[in-house]
């Protein structure tokens, strides 16, 4: 939270030369990028926070040319009580949700998202949402960070309010199991995996190649993990999937999937938690190499041949934990170094 990323300059400036006895055409205006104006929030309440401008480093500031937006709240005017920082107290109109805020000067700025809850421990200061293309208007799950902070994974994304179609029920005619991103989903979510099933904002193809007899009640929307890339202005964008090649198949993803140590630049030591249907006996750990240097990471392919499930190109690996038969849910682990010594956590 509150870290400050560099910001380039780029000016571009072209010009045409056609020749002393042609008349040259006019160069084109010069494009000035947009920087990210440092803005950092503090949290004072559960429903309060301060907006803190450090302008130390911008000159020829004024307060009074900043513009300020802001949703679900009202806010003081700025006061400068310390040096270059400019603070105003936001007082959120809600007790639970997002208070999205944007301030400008010339050409800097910067949009974030606060989220207020009901109750928040003591310890931590004001909550933000990720910028970037983290979250959607669908559902995100099992976030991490990688070792050296260049990769966010989103261990389970699905389109639909994935819960909420559980709650409901878990069937295919629901209208949770099929409002789904439709309008976002090329962008936020490219190369998604289970794009094809989805057919219109408000409806989704349930059936998936792998279950024989096909199930023709029970909802299955695609689901798949995401890892997104840290741009230079500390949003998350480049998203890329993370999935087995079956259709999107929901209640078999690999979830939880947790970084255990780096081995080259784009290449990370991982673990996961998975419904191997061919095991036919739970969750399993598991351990993959995930190499984040293409559009889309495929950890395997399962699909039926002759009746009978096949795998291709698999790279998930179970780990041998003696006497359990399912090891549900999210890994964890305390080991990051090169000696593979330490500690596996799960949640189940």
């Amino acid at each position: 939270m509150g870290r400050r990323m560099k910001s380039v300059i780029s000016l571009i400036v072209t010009a045409l030369f056609m020749g002393c006895t042609q008349q040259s055409s006019p160069s084109p205006t010069a494009s000035i990028a947009t920087l990210n104006l440092p803005v950092t929030l503090n949290r004072l309440s559960t429903t309060q926070f301060e907006v803190i401008i450090d302008a130390s480093d911008l000159t020829g500031f004024s307060i009074g040319d900043v513009t300020f937006t802001l949703s679900n709240a009202t806010r003081t005017a700025f006061s400068n009580s310390s040096g270059d920082l400019y603070k105003s107290t936001v007082t959120s109109s809600i007790t639970s949700g997002e208070v999205p805020l944007t301030l400008s000067w010339k050409n800097y700025t910067v949009a974030k998202t606060a989220l207020i809850f009901p109750t928040i421990d003591a310890a931590w200061d004001q909550p933000e949402a990720v910028p970037g293309y983290v979250n959607t208007d669908g559902w995100e799950d099992s976030s991490e960070i990688s070792p050296d902070g260049k990769y966010l994974v989103v261990s389970t994304y699905s389109p639909i309010s994935l819960i909420q179609c559980i709650l409901d029920g878990n069937l295919r005619t629901l209208p949770s199991c099929n409002t789904n991103s439709f309008g976002t989903l090329a962008l936020q979510r490219p190369n998604f995996p289970g794009a094809s099933r989805i057919l219109s904002p408000t409806a989704i193809n349930h059936t998936v190649s792998i279950l024989n007899p096909p199930d023709t009640t029970h909802a299955f929307p695609p689901v798949s993990a995401y890892v997104f890339v840290q741009q230079s202005d500390g949003s998350f964008k480049e998203p890329k999937p993370v999935y087995i090649d079956w259709d999107s198949y929901s209640w078999g993803a690999p979830f939880g999937i947790h970084f255990r140590r780096k081995i080259s630049n784009a290449v990370y030591d991982a673990y996961t938690a998975f419904g191997d249907l061919m095991l036919g006996n739970g969750n399993k750990l598991q351990s993959v190499r995930l190499d984040l240097s293409g559009s889309a990471v495929v950890l395997g392919r399962m699909y039926l041949s002759g009746g009978a499930l096949t795998k291709s190109n698999w790279t998930m690996t179970p780990l041998n934990i003696p006497s359990l038969t399912s090891q549900a849910g999210n890994p964890a682990s305390s080991v990051y170094g090169p000696t593979g010594d330490g500690y596996l956590f799960w949640d189940d």
